[in-house]
C-alpha cells in the first residue's frame, strides 16, 4: 500500500543528490574566478554530473533490491 507522507529510499537518496548539485551549480554560476563561458562549461559538467548521479542511484537501488 502506498503511504502519501512517506518517501522511499530511493526518492530521499535522489533528492539529497539534487540538493547538492543545486548549491554547487549556483556556486559555480556565481564565482568570480571563472570567465564566463567557464562558469558554462562547470554548470554544464555539474549537470551532467548529477543526472549521472542519480542514473547510478537508480541502478544501485534496482539492483540491489532484486538480490534481497
Amino acid at each position: 500500500m502506498y503511504h502519501p507522507g512517506r518517501s522511499t529510499k530511493l526518492e530521499l537518496q535522489i533528492e539529497d543528490i539534487n540538493n547538492d548539485y543545486q548549491d554547487r551549480i549556483w556556486s559555480a554560476k556565481h564565482t568570480k574566478d571563472l570567465s564566463r563561458g567557464e562558469r558554462r562549461v562547470k554548470v554544464h559538467e555539474l549537470k551532467h554530473d548529477r543526472d549521472s548521479a542519480i542514473i547510478d542511484a537508480k541502478r544501485n537501488y534496482y539492483k540491489t533490491d532484486y538480490k534481497s
